[in-house]
């Protein structure tokens, strides 16, 4: 799902579309990621240049059972471009395939 560019900052309908593989935000508004934390499918999460200072719902989704780490390894997030905070950074999403950010200033 391409909805990049759009001015999006509520991802609330997102929630529910658990079969979404792609989902680009990128360029939008968003600041809360709970909605997509709820997404089960996701292989690639594209969030760049958004208002995303805190990765701690996508922490808090991370699966426990073996089987579901191993899809989450396949799994690329890109953050780049957003006001990370230091702690943000330093989360570990240690099951992502690929975890894309930049060290900008933080907020």
């Amino acid at each position: 799902m391409h909805l990049d560019g759009n001015q999006i900052s509520d991802l609330t309908p997102l929630g529910s579309l658990n079969s979404l593989t792609m989902v680009d935000l990128k360029k939008n508004q968003v600041r809360d990621l709970a909605p997509v934390a709820r997404l089960t499918a996701w292989r690639y999460l594209y969030l760049d240049h958004n208002q995303i200072s805190d990765l701690g719902s996508l922490v808090a989704a991370m699966p426990k059972d073996d089987n579901a780490k191993r899809l989450w390894s396949e799994r690329t997030l890109s953050v780049s471009g957003n006001p990370l905070s230091a702690p943000a950074r330093s989360q570990q999403l240690p099951m992502l395939g690929k975890l894309l950010f930049d060290l900008i200033a933080a907020q």
